[in-house]
């Protein structure tokens, strides 16, 4: 796990954060890069799975 979030952080799409309430923790946050992928795959899902549905009709 620890090799695929350096990757993520290396490619600006995720950053470590310490927990603020704990120390030894550290929380795995999108970037706003991250959010702009995340964004642009989920449209590109969704108007997939739009037109896959609507060949049934």
């Amino acid at each position: 796990m620890t090799k695929l979030i350096d990757r993520l952080v290396a490619l600006d799409i995720v950053e470590r954060k310490t927990n603020p309430d704990d120390r030894r923790i550290l929380d795995i946050t999108l970037t706003q890069h991250g959010k702009e992928i995340f964004a642009e795959r989920k449209n590109g899902v969704a108007a997939a799975m739009r037109e896959y549905v609507s060949s049934y009709r």
